[in-house]
């Protein structure tokens, strides 16, 4: 055990650890182990956002050019002499299906116009029916009417037209003044229980910090060097009480040698009951902003329920701009390949209208 490490130790095993140290020594192992993990979190995100910014999304931009390239490749071989009607619709329906990809990002006018031509339903048709259906979801789901010239552009959109629906339905109904339920002898007897570790637990926090701040105030130091010492730890203890971070606070006071592990071990069931309410909130509070970072890493899977560690994000990110890579070198190649029309019927002979029900993949087209 380091110096400043906060444990419940026994001489005599585990055993003979009372159910609140267990508790508490296992809270403080949780909570270490959350540290270190947000601190991976921590040391990796500039990377991964500074190796994103200089290689990822240069690369899809190169592999959008190339296939901005190829579309209007296509798009002219469409019209050139020598292919036959079935050649036409499969070629109409790669174009209209990469064009779709690109329109997520770029919605210019021309590849607006090209998608036009190579797609039986316009682009703005499109658009209709998807936000038609997004309106007819929201009216299902959620019993609000929409007006018919309600327009839905974006998903933040829909959200905030949510609200406000919601908000007009609920300030029209009537309310009707709650009747006031006596509770039982129990639940009063629960709410009792909770709000005094709520308070005690509170306590604890103050009395550990205002131990701290007594001991550690630095303008009663005359010596400059103990005074920067204690100025500098006081600074530790103010953040540490800022966020309730009892662990670091503990941990102060062993650093400050007003408490050693004799008196860790010597807390009441009492005291450790109240410590060990405030590590779970800790706990819980630490989890909620790893979920938090993990969330925007889904693995390709959102349903997953593995997490996501900081040491497999960068190893993710350098197999999408291999993937990207080699699929732009692919559209490269396709790019002079498919110049020859001998060769375009060739792939095309192979190629397979999608349908509905499809998977397509648009690293593959032939």
């Amino acid at each position: 055990m380091t110096k400043h490490a906060i444990r419940i130790a026994s001489t005599q095993g585990s055993a003979t650890l009372s159910k609140g140290q267990k508790t508490f020594n296992r809270l403080i192992k949780k909570i270490e182990d959350q540290r270190k993990l947000l601190q991976a979190w921590q040391d990796t995100l500039p990377r991964f956002r500074a190796k994103h910014a200089a290689e990822y999304t240069p690369a899809v931009n190169t592999y959008n050019q190339r296939r901005e390239e190829f579309v209007h490749m296509l798009d002219k071989a469409h019209g050139a002499t020598g292919l036959t009607r079935t050649e036409r619709a499969k070629l109409s329906d790669i174009i209209a299906s990469i064009v779709d990809e690109l329109l997520y990002s770029d919605e210019t006018p021309e590849l607006i116009a090209l998608y036009d031509r190579h797609n039986d339903v316009a682009f703005a048709e499109e658009a209709q029916m998807e936000a038609e259906a997004d309106k007819a979801l929201l009216q299902d789901m959620f019993g609000i009417k929409l007006e018919d010239d309600t327009v839905l552009s974006t998903p933040e959109e829909m959200a905030a037209l949510l609200r406000k629906k919601l908000q007009e339905r609920q300030e029209a109904e009537p309310t009707q003044p709650a009747r006031p339920r006596k509770a039982s002898a129990k639940t009063l007897a629960r709410e009792a229980r909770e709000q005094a570790e709520a308070q005690g637990a509170s306590q604890s926090i103050r009395e550990v910090f205002r131990k701290l701040a007594s001991g550690l105030h630095p303008d009663r130091e005359t010596d400059p060097a103990e005074r920067a010492r204690k100025t500098a730890l006081m600074q530790r203890v103010n953040a540490a009480y800022e966020r309730s971070d009892l662990l670091a606070l503990l941990q102060l006071q062993l650093e400050a040698e007003q408490i050693d592990h004799a008196d860790i071990a010597a807390l009441s069931e009492s005291r450790l009951t109240h410590y060990n309410k405030v590590l779970t909130e800790q706990s819980r509070e630490l989890d909620d902003e790893l979920v938090s970072i993990e969330a925007s890493f889904d693995a390709g899977d959102p349903f997953s329920r593995r997490r996501v560690h900081p040491t497999r994000v960068l190893l993710w990110l350098d197999q999408d701009i291999a993937e990207i890579k080699a699929a732009t070198a692919e559209v490269t190649r396709d790019l002079t390949a498919l110049l020859d029309i001998k060769r375009l019927k060739a792939k095309l002979k192979h190629y397979r209208i999608q349908r509905d029900d499809d998977d397509f993949d648009p690293h593959g087209l032939f």
